[in-house]
């Protein structure tokens, strides 16, 4: 099984299964907070912008870059912080919980713009044709949307995403 931030979406849907949706993000743009920077929108012309190879935000970025430089990538999405830090790069394009996580531990940066541009759940992968293991891990999140998820919620995320009134609906695949 994969439990991190991995969305579920249609390509990946061709190699793996998934649980319902646990969590529900979407692609934020992450810069200083003293940048000319708002958003997914034309403050990103001419400047450089970091995303993970084989990102949903390199995707976005390839369909709609607003003139941003978007040649730098890299392999693992937390390299684009580093990129940031240095200046080599003006922003970072990834999901607004990473995008989060990345602001509480660097107080330079922010999230920019009033929420994500897209909408994606996150989800636990398995190995094609785990039909009793995909049942088993559903039955799991049942009783954690049932009793934890918002208290784990506000304890580690709404200070960063903001507040929520729970996880996203429950939504089986047939």
């Amino acid at each position: 099984m994969v439990v991190r931030t991995m969305t579920v979406n249609c390509e990946r849907l061709k190699d793996v299964d998934f649980s319902t949706g646990y969590f529900e993000t979407g692609q934020q743009v992450l810069a200083p907070r003293k940048s000319g920077i708002t958003g997914y929108n034309d403050t990103l012309k001419g400047k450089k912008v970091c995303s993970a190879e084989g990102s949903i935000a390199l995707e976005e970025l390839e369909k709609k870059s607003f003139g941003a430089d978007i040649s730098t990538t890299v392999p693992n999405q937390l390299d684009c912080l580093v990129r940031l830090q240095l200046g080599e790069v003006d922003a970072v394009v990834t999901d607004s919980a990473l995008a989060a996580g990345q602001a509480a531990q660097d107080p330079t940066v922010e999230l920019k713009g009033d929420k994500p541009f897209t909408t994606e759940y996150y989800g636990v992968a398995m190995k094609k044709g785990s039909e009793d293991l995909v049942r088993r891990v559903n039955k799991v999140l049942e009783e954690y949307r049932a009793d934890g998820w918002q208290k784990s919620y506000d304890k580690w995320l709404k200070g960063g995403l903001g507040k929520v009134s729970g996880p996203p609906e429950v939504d089986y695949r047939d």
